[in-house]
This record gives structure tokens, sequence and C-alpha cells, in this order.
């Protein structure tokens, strides 16, 4: 007698906290993508922007094959996932994404999970589309993608001239449009890196990164005629050419140990962008010129971990650190505001000049203990924040010497230092939770700034914020909720 294979073939399956769609039951023929499929979903919404809800909340994790890969940037799964590819769409209740808390800590947001039709076997999905028009306009996208069990993978390579923007992809976005009637043209390509290397069954490495380039450019017109009594008429035309090149890099390396008495993640991250938009803008025949230079780079590493010890005993830690540096420069064309700035004397150009460099620092240890329908927990820690701004405005004149107007110059210093230690206590019964909280903190500021003599000030302050809140729950999704 040959093999018999039983397949469950409906829709909708219940089984815990876990809610399975068959993916087969709402896919049609017009459906390309995963994001097609989830969009049909009973109890699960999509905005505009591709943020997904279940029964009115946004998820908390969006799981390929069981592994967080994209982290909140699942657009890229969602738009790419070929539909054809999706066995199943879970819904996870009450999700809880670290393993060890699972029953310990609760959860009032849902996961979504994907599973794959081919998830035992190592294979590339691999595709590429390309569009054409006249004159020279292009559209192309190649992806490579896996979902096996130890690796899993969504890397795409994309480029075109027809508008698209990859702010959905990458959070980086350009020029806000072109108005009604007007056209958006650009030169774009971008490079998207996801990755997931599984050690075992509960460690992993995960790479995320992306390069973008976008030369953006915007034309517009407009003309305003008024009629006034006595056969008077007053015109006013406009016309804007604006152009963007953009540059940004990203990259993410983060290392995952998700067990079931340890929890370990430490992600490092690297990030430089360059933005240099520049604006005409014809006014009633007066050209007025601005260009603008940013650039930033960032760096930062999280840690997070928990200990579980005898079931019922937790220790969190977190550490995390964040620099940065965002140096711009303004140049407006011919020089603006010269009754103020100039004693009323035309001049070139207005230069203006800002820096400000940004140092920030968190780090805690906290304890929970389980007992019964009752958590108690505590956690203690420190962190320090230092924020600078340096600007000033010089003046080219005719003669290409430069000026400094009075009261333009800014040498501002931020530091604030807080140490702080937060008891908590929470019930969770069937129909009812409570949550009592009395956390404080002594806080230090201090603020100087150069540019202005004995300008200086500093705060030394204790705050004590308690609280009190009880939720019952009336109905299966209904709820009164009191806080104070």
């Amino acid at each position: 007698m040959p093999d018999v294979v039983v397949k469950d073939n409906r829709a909708i399956v219940q089984k815990g906290d876990t809610l399975s769609y068959n993916a087969d039951n709402f896919t049609s023929k017009s459906d390309r993508y995963l994001g097609d499929i989830i969009k049909k979903l009973p109890g699960i919404t999509v905005d505009d922007n591709g943020t997904i809800k279940y029964q009115g909340k946004p998820i908390n994790k969006f799981y390929l094959g069981g592994d967080d890969l994209l982290g909140s940037n699942y657009n890229v799964a969602t738009d790419n996932i070929p539909s054809g590819e999706v066995d199943k769409v879970q819904v996870i209740e009450h999700n809880q994404h670290v393993k060890m808390l699972n029953g310990i800590v609760p959860s009032d947001q849902a996961g979504i999970n994907i599973t794959f039709k081919n998830k035992n076997k190592f294979h590339f999905i691999d595709n590429a589309e390309l569009e054409g028009g006249s004159p020279g306009k292009w559209n192309g996208t190649i992806h490579n993608m896996s979902f096996n069990e130890k690796f899993k993978a969504i890397n795409e390579i994309k480029t075109n001239n027809i508008g698209n923007d990859y702010s959905r992809e990458t959070g980086v976005s350009g020029l806000s449009g072109a108005p009604v009637g007007n056209g958006l043209f650009n030169k774009a390509e971008m490079l998207n890196i996801n990755d997931l290397y599984k050690f075992n069954k509960y460690t992993g490495l995960k790479i995320n990164g992306f390069y973008v380039h976008d030369q953006q450019s915007t034309i517009s017109s407009s003309s305003t005629t008024y009629f006034l009594p006595g056969n008077d008429t007053v015109s006013y035309t406009e016309k804007d050419d604006n152009h963007l090149p953009l540059n940004a890099l990203n990259l993410q390396l983060d290392f995952n140990i998700n067990g079931t008495k340890t929890y370990l993640d430490d992600a490092v991250t690297f990030s430089r962008s360059s933005l240099s938009p520049l604006a005409n803008i014809i006014s009633n025949g007066q050209n007025i010129s601005q260009k603008t230079e940013n650039k930033k780079t960032a760096f930062s590493n999280a840690l997070e971990g928990y200990f579980l010890f005898h079931k019922k005993h937790v220790i969190n830690y977190s550490s995390v650190f964040q620099y940065s540096e965002n140096p711009a420069t303004l140049v407006i064309t011919p020089g603006v505001l010269q009754d103020y700035l100039n004693d009323s004397i035309a001049y070139l150009n207005t230069y203006q000049y800002r820096h400000s460099p940004s140092y920030f620092t968190d780090n805690h240890i906290g304890y929970s203990h389980i007992f019964g329908h009752w958590l108690f927990g505590t956690n203690a820690g420190f962190n320090y924040q230092n924020q600078q701004f340096r600007s000033n405005v010089q003046l080219v004149q005719n003669s290409y010497s430069i000026t400094e107007p009075d009261g333009f110059k800014n040498g501002l210093h931020w530091k604030k230092s807080q140490v702080y230690f937060t008891p908590q206590i929470t019930f969770k019964g069937y129909s009812d939770q409570l949550n009592i909280s009395a956390p404080f903190n002594f806080t230090h500021i201090k603020y100087n700034n150069d540019s202005i003599e004995n300008n200086m000030d500093k705060l030394n302050h204790l705050f004590i914020n308690p609280s009190i809140s009880w939720q019952h729950k009336v109905g299966k999704r209904k709820s009164n909720h009191i806080q104070l």
C-alpha cells in the first residue's frame, strides 16, 4: 500500500494562542506577494505605510520560519516574498519574543510567523524584473531569497529613473515630491542585504544593511493673477527647480542567543548619510538660490540579556551607548534680510554653519521574582547624555570680505546625568491585571553657553512618580482600565 498523506485544508485553525491561516485559501491568481495575502486575513489590517495590526494593535514581531530576520523593517518581506512560497500565516496572540519569559512575563501584543512550503530544502528563490520605456526610462529589481532552517536571506538590488524612491525599504526619504501636475525625476540605485546564519536552534548571527544613492529633482511653476477694481491687475509668477543628491549607508551586526534559560542580544550599528539639497526659486524675475550640505555619522551598540534560575527568578541587564554628529551648512544667494543683518547694504550671500555632536549611554540591571499570579520586579541603573550645539552666521560682502552679525553665534553645552531605581508589583489573573510601581530618580543637569558671558545653569532634583493601574476584562475583546 503506498504512503498516505493527510492534509489539513481548513482555512483557519486555532491552537492555543496561535491562529493559523492557510495561505492557499486566501490567495487568488492576481496575488503576487506575501503582502497581498496578509491584507485579506480576518482580524488583520495593513495601513498605507505597511504597518500590520492585529485586532487594532501593531504587531511586536514578524517572523520568517520562526526567526526575526528583518526587525521592524518587515515591508521587505511583505513586498517581495512570492505568494506561491507561503504555506501559512500564523498569528501568535500573546507573543513573548524572549523564549525564557514565556508564561512568566505576559504580553498583550501579537506576533506574526510565516511558514513556507519548502522549509526543509536548502534552495534559493531568485527572480528579476525589468521595465523599460521611452525616452530612456527603466525600473529594475533583482531578488535573492532563502528560507532554510539554518539560513535565511532576502537580498535585493533595485534601480530606476521613473521617480520611485526607496524610503519604504530603508526609511531614508528624499524630496517630498512634486506638486500635482508636475514630475519627480531621479536616478536611483539601492543594495539591500538581510542575512541570518543559525549556529544552532537558539543561536544566530544577523546582518542587515543597505546602501542607497538617489539623484532627485523636481521642477514646478505657477502663475497667479489678481483682478482688482478699476481694471487693475496684480500678477505673481514663481518657478521652483530643486535638486537632491542623496547617499546613505547603514550596517548592523546582531548576535542573538534566545534559549529556554538564557537570552543575549548584542547589536552593533553604523550609519552614514549625506544630503546636498539645492533649490532655485525665480519669483517675479528675481532669482534666489539655496544650497544645503548635511552629513550625519552615527555609531551605537546595544546589549541586552536575561538569566533564569530556579524557574521563577529572572535577572535582566542592558547597556546602550550611542554617538552621532551631523555638521550642516546653508548658503543663500543673494544675501537675505540685508535690512536686519547688514545695515541695509546688499551683499553676495548668507552662510550658516551648524554642528551638534551627541553622546548617550544607559546601563541598568533588574531582578524579577514570580510567585503564583504575582510578579515582583525592580531595576536600577544610570544614564548620561552629552549634547553640544555650535552655530554661526557669516555674510560674504560684495568685496568678498566676510563679516559676522552680532547675536547669531551659539556655543551650547548640555549634560544630563541620572540615577534611577524602580520597584514594581504586578498581579495577573484570568480577567484582572493590577500594576503598582514607584519609580524614582536623581537627575543632575548642567548647561552653559560659551557665546554669552556668565550664561550657565544647573539643576539637581529627586523625582518620584508612583502609579497604580487596574485592568478588568469584561468580555472576550473588551476591558475596563483605570490608572492613577
